[in-house]
């Protein structure tokens, strides 16, 4: 995928929603193990990474079903706000970056 973007001049920038719960090593998040190595992944390959979970967290205060829909977890509308409040300012600077 980098190297389709680089070929097209298209910014590759990854994000996560920061619905996880860091700070995986507790062995409650499915995708604890590609976390645990995707800032060094992706810094090694030159790609703009932001783990959003690490702001998202402590506004749910360490609740899972904060600001999740009952009984499915994912978002609810004011948690697909948090999400974007969190990781917009991430994507803005990172695409300013990449633009110079």
């Amino acid at each position: 995928m980098r190297d389709w973007c680089r070929h097209r001049d298209v910014p590759l920038i990854v994000v996560t929603t920061g619905w996880q719960m860091p700070p995986y090593t507790e062995g409650h998040d499915p995708a604890e193990e590609f976390m645990r190595q995707a800032a060094t992944f992706f810094r090694e390959e030159g790609i703009p990474f932001f783990d959003g979970a690490f702001s998202l967290w402590p506004l749910r205060k360490g609740e899972a079903g904060a600001f999740a829909i009952p009984l499915d977890g994912h978002p609810d509308e004011e948690g697909a706000a948090r999400i974007a409040d969190t990781v917009f300012p991430f994507i803005v600077k990172a695409l300013g970056k990449l633009e110079q």
